[in-house]
C-alpha cells in the first residue's frame, strides 16, 4: 500500500493499533475526522512520507514509538487535545522537514534534538503551554 488517506472521512472513535501494520505507506492521512483517545504506539511503525493526524480530538501524550517512523518528511499532530512533552526522541526522524504541534497542550520545551534535524524547515508550536 502506497497511501491511505481518509481525511474528512467523518471517521470517529479510536485509531485501529492494526494500521500500524501497513507496510510502504508514503502518505498517511487521518487529519479533519473526530478520532479520539491516545495516539496508538503502533504507529512507529510506520513507512510514511507524510503522517498527519491534525484536526481530530486524540489525547494524552505522544508515544517515544513514533520516532520510529521511517523516511517521515512531514509529521503533523496539530490541532488534537494532545498533553505533556514533545519526545526528546522525535528529534531522531533525520527526514522530516516540517512538524506542527500547535494547538495542543504540551507543557514542555522544543526538545533540544530538533535542532541537529538536517532537513527541518518548518516547525510550529503555537498555541501550545510552550
Amino acid at each position: 500500500m502506497t497511501s491511505l488517506n481518509v481525511a474528512s472521512a467523518n471517521l470517529s472513535g479510536s485509531i485501529p493499533t492494526e494500521l500500524g501494520l501497513l507496510s510502504g505507506s508514503l502518505l498517511f492521512k487521518l487529519n479533519n475526522n473526530r478520532f479520539t483517545g491516545p495516539i496508538p504506539s503502533e504507529l512507529g511503525r510506520l513507512r510514511g512520507g507524510v503522517v498527519s493526524l491534525r484536526y481530530n480530538q486524540l489525547r494524552g501524550q505522544l508515544p517515544i514509538e513514533l520516532s520510529k517512523i521511517e523516511g517521515c518528511q512531514i509529521f503533523d499532530v496539530e490541532s488534537n487535545m494532545l498533553t505533556g512533552t514533545i519526545p526528546t526522541e522525535l528529534g531522531l526522524l533525520t527526514s522530516v522537514h516540517q512538524m506542527s504541534f500547535k494547538m495542543n497542550s504540551f507543557n514542555s520545551t522544543v526538545p533540544t534534538e530538533f535542532a541537529a534535524l538536517p532537513r527541518l524547515r518548518y516547525l510550529s508550536v503555537a498555541q501550545t503551554n510552550i
